[in-house]
């Protein structure tokens, strides 16, 4: 694997990790409108906010390879 397919690869999964994201989002709206108990909607937030670490995690990982895919995310 060359240098330069590293950040495209990071890039390619970054679309669908963010759409992940969205769907757990979702989750977690539902559980709370259905009142559903409180350790389960810690659960659901705690894996938003690791989705969110992981996606911003691979963003500065691809964009520190390569500086162009920076101009991609505005």
């Amino acid at each position: 694997m060359t240098p330069n397919t590293v950040p495209s690869l990071l890039h390619a999964v970054l679309d669908p990790l963010a759409t992940v994201h969205t769907q757990v989002e979702a989750a977690l709206f539902l559980a709370q409108q259905y009142k559903l108990p409180g350790p389960f909607i810690d659960t659901i937030k705690a894996s938003a906010a690791a989705l969110d670490g992981i996606h911003d995690t691979l963003l500065d990982i691809a964009v520190a390879l390569d500086p162009d895919l920076a101009k991609d995310q505005d």
